[in-house]
C-alpha cells in the first residue's frame, strides 16, 4: 500500500533530520539547507495550500489517526502546520542530497510507475495530505519512497525467491539506511529560523519546540 510506503518514507523523514538553530538567517527565511534556502513566504504558501486541500478531503484525518494509533508521529507537530511542513520541506532536501552521494537517480518515468500502480495520485492523496504538506509535493513524497526502496535493495532488505524477507537483513539495511541519511545531514549546513524550532535534540531525534522568549504570540508559527 503506498500509504504505508508514504508512512514509513515520512517516518524516515522525522526519525533522520538533522537540524540547527544556532548561526544567523536571512530576514523573510524559515530555514536554509546548504545554498538553498526556504523563504517563510513559500512555507506560508504551502501551509495555506495543504488547509485548503486537508479540508476537502476526509481521508486525509483518518489516516492520521490511524498513524497515532499505531504509534507513528504523523504529522510531526499536530499543532503546528507551518514546523510540520517545514520539517518534510527540509527532509526532501536531505533525500536529494543521499540521492546524490549514493549515486541513486529517480526519473519521472519511475515516480510515475510507482503512482500509477496505486491508483495515480488521486489515489494517494490522502497519505500525502496527512504529512501536512499539499498535494503538489506527491512526487516529492513518491520520490523519497523509491530513494528508500533503492538503498534497502542495495544493503540486502530484499524478498527472496519465495517471497520472504529476512528480518534480521532488513534490520541491518535500515540502519544503513539511517545512517547514510543522518551522515548527508550532518553534511549540509542546515540552519532553523528559531521561530520554527529551539534547536536539536540529538538523543530524541526531535526539531525542540520553539522557545518563547517573551510572548507565545512572537512566534508566527500556526
Amino acid at each position: 500500500m503506498f500509504r504505508t510506503a508514504v508512512t514509513a518514507a515520512v517516518g524516515a523523514l522525522l526519525a533522520g533530520v538533522v537540524l540547527s538553530a544556532c548561526g544567523p538567517v536571512k530576514m523573510g527565511t524559515a530555514a536554509t539547507v546548504g545554498d538553498e534556502r526556504i523563504t517563510t513566504a513559500r512555507l506560508d504558501s504551502t501551509v495555506a495550500k495543504w488547509r485548503e486541500e486537508f479540508a476537502a478531503n476526509r481521508q486525509a484525518a483518518l489516516v492520521q489517526q490511524a498513524a497515532e494509533q499505531q504509534g507513528q508521529r504523523l504529522p510531526f507537530d499536530p499543532d503546528s502546520p507551518h514546523r510540520s511542513a517545514l520539517y518534510q520541506l527540509i527532509g526532501f532536501k536531505i533525500w536529494d542530497e543521499v540521492a546524490r552521494e549514493q549515486g541513486i537517480t529517480v526519473t519521472q518515468g519511475q515516480i510515475d510507475g510507482l503512482l500509477g500502480g496505486l491508483g495515480g495520485p488521486s489515489g494517494v492523496s490522502a497519505a500525502v495530505l496527512a504529512s501536512d504538506i499539499p498535494l503538489r509535493h506527491t512526487n516529492d513524497v513518491a520520490r523519497v519512497v523509491l530513494i528508500q526502496q533503492m538503498l534497502l535493495q542495495r544493503y540486502g532488505a530484499a524478498p527472496n525467491a519465495q517471497g520472504q524477507l529476512d528480518l534480521a537483513a532488513q534490520q541491518r539495511a535500515l540502519r544503513q539506511r539511517d545512517a547514510v541519511y543522518s551522515a548527508a545531514a550532518g553534511r549540509l549546513d542546515i540552519t532553523v529560523n528559531p521561530r520554527f524550532g529551539g534547536g536539536f535534540d540529538a538523543r530524541q531525534v526531535s526539531l525542540n519546540p520553539v522557545s518563547y522568549r517573551l510572548s507565545k504570540t512572537e512566534s508566527g508559527t500556526g
